[in-house]
């Protein structure tokens, strides 16, 4: 799990919330100030492997985290307990949002985040959701579940689906990316109201990207040299792709 500190500026020291699990520890449904969120699971596709989703709802006003916050932040993380084995959640294109004199990407309306998990995965799944809310303070929240497949949630993660970036082409995506005196220069066809979203490796912090004629640029903050590639949702106004191009240098 990847989390910058500038943003416990925000935060300060709180701990994670104590969240309001309803049914008890079987439950799929937890509550904190300003949010809650739920896991879904839907019956198994004929491959055996479970899709499911985790579902944040948002009370005006607050906000929580893309994969990679930005200046600071929690990313949302869903683990299979009790190994612990981290589960890669997809993500609908994100904002960019500014709070507090920090930056970042993250969702204002509450999101959908979809996963699968593996054929053979034992039900019911006990599974841990963490995820970091923010208004005017910034709430870590963490819950555990009990979680069985659900047939009336199948269309809810189906459409969680739906909703991710489609994956980035030689036409739709970033042509390249390069690291050129301290700047990550990406070249890409640019519109209005393009933006880019970086996720990057340990390593490499660049800071916001701003847009070019020829594409984006973005401050290197921090580069040890070891990343060679880097993953990113490009946003235009007809639509979102994702993908991970390769660092020149």
């Amino acid at each position: 799990m990847k989390a910058r500190l500038t943003l416990t500026v925000i935060c300060g020291l709180l701990g994670p919330a104590q969240a309001a699990l309803a049914g008890g520890a079987s439950a799929t449904h937890a509550e904190t100030e300003g949010a809650a969120m739920r896991i879904l699971l839907a019956p198994a596709g004929p491959d055996g492997t479970l899709r499911g989703a985790l579902d944040i709802t948002l009370e005006p006003g607050w906000k929580t985290y893309w994969r990679d916050p930005g200046d600071g932040g929690i990313p949302p993380a869903v683990t299979v307990m009790p190994a612990g084995t981290d589960i890669p959640l997809g993500y609908p294109a994100p904002r960019r949002i500014s709070a507090g004199g920090v930056t970042f990407a993250g969702y204002e309306a509450g999101v959908t985040l979809p996963f699968t998990l593996p054929a053979g995965t034992a039900l019911p799944a006990r599974l841990s959701a963490f995820v970091g809310v923010c208004s005017t303070i910034c709430v870590p929240f963490q819950a555990d579940f009990m979680v069985d497949v659900d047939p009336a949630a199948a269309s809810r993660v189906a459409r969680a689906f739906a909703a991710l970036p489609a994956a980035a082409t030689e036409e739709t995506g970033l042509a390249s990316a390069a690291i050129e005196n301290g700047v990550l220069v990406m070249r890409a066809q640019t519109s209005p109201g393009a933006d880019v979203f970086l996720a990057a490796p340990r390593g490499l912090v660049p800071g916001v990207p701003e847009a070019k004629p020829e594409g984006f640029s973005a401050p290197v903050l921090k580069d040890d040299g070891t990343a060679t590639s880097i993953r990113y949702t490009l946003v235009r106004p007809g639509g979102a792709v994702e993908g991970e191009i390769a660092i020149a240098r």
